[in-house]
């Protein structure tokens, strides 16, 4: 049975992707923080603390997807938030590399994790896989990231695909998770202009094509993960209230989010439009191609689990 390794397990995304990858067939393998958690039917933990453990789970595995990373839109960046972005990112990918180079059999396929902030908080234009990066603080640590997980490629000449991932929308966390229950009281809106553009993708097509990043092999270097059919922030409130049948009529003032989060509001009053030419060239197929239908789904399921 084919091994892949999987950090970020816990996370949104993870959980998603550990699922279907252990429905189809594959063993995974979870480092996490903390004993005794659990992440989904068939999926094994070791401690992301010991790195013999996590050597041990790295030799002979056929995969490694890496998408570990604290939260970057949780709370104000202080210097000591900015510091756990880079560890829990640059660090530990730089980890784990070392780790896999160390052993007898390292993996084939590096999946590596990344974010279309590697282009910048408000780049001109719409964003293909060589556009240069930006100068801002996620970009550069988008840059760092990648650049880390390259080092798979160099140094034992694994396959890497650094998937830049858009806002992943889901009923069960990312950035839907605190919108779900504001926009149903009516007390939703745009934010900032609402003119910044919002590339999005939902959750089941975000697991979708990181397993077929995984498993599929003409898959290989930058790939935008998005729906790029021109949502900005604005259009995504609206469709958003309609999914709920409420009012979406409140805006988020810009100077009220760089008063709470400083640098941060960056993350939510910028925005890329990005090319998703790539990942339709690669035959991908979104289950979920148009935001209303994207948002439909949500919001039932989303109404289901609170029943």
């Amino acid at each position: 049975m084919r091994r892949v390794l999987v950090t970020g397990a816990t996370g949104f995304v993870g959980r998603a992707l550990c699922d279907s990858l252990s429905r189809g067939g594959w063993s995974v393998v979870a480092p996490v923080r903390g004993a005794g958690r659990r992440i989904a039917d068939g999926v094994e933990t070791v401690p992301l603390a010991d790195d013999a453990a996590v050597r041990s789970a790295l030799d002979g595995a056929s995969v490694v997807v890496n998408l570990a990373g604290s939260p970057v839109a949780a709370e104000r960046w202080t210097p000591a938030v900015k510091r756990e972005i880079v560890a829990s990112r640059v660090d530990l990918t730089r980890r784990l590399v070392e780790l896999a180079a160390s052993t007898s059999a390292p993996p084939a396929t590096w999946v590596q994790g990344s974010a279309i902030g590697y282009y910048g908080s408000a780049p001109k234009g719409r964003c293909v896989e060589d556009a240069p990066p930006g100068d801002d603080f996620l970009a550069r640590v988008c840059v760092d990231w990648e650049a880390a997980a390259a080092e798979a490629s160099r140094g034992w000449g694994a396959r890497v695909v650094q998937m830049r991932t858009s806002v992943v929308l889901g009923a069960g966390g990312g950035a839907l998770q605190r919108l779900l229950p504001l926009f149903s009281t009516g007390f939703g809106g745009r934010v900032g202009s609402g003119e910044q553009p919002f590339a999005w993708i939902h959750i089941d097509d975000a697991a979708a094509a990181f397993r077929r990043a995984a498993e599929d092999s003409s898959w290989t270097g930058p790939v935008n993960l998005a729906i790029d059919d021109g949502t900005t922030s604005s259009l995504f409130a609206a469709a958003l209230g309609r999914a709920l049948g409420r009012p979406a009529a409140l805006p988020a003032p810009a100077w009220a989010l760089k008063v709470a989060f400083g640098e941060g509001a960056s993350v939510v009053l910028g925005g890329q439009a990005v090319d998703a030419a790539k990942l339709r060239g690669l035959g991908f197929v979104p289950a979920f191609a148009t935001l209303p239908t994207a948002l439909d789904d949500i919001v039932r399921r989303w109404r289901a689990s609170k029943r």
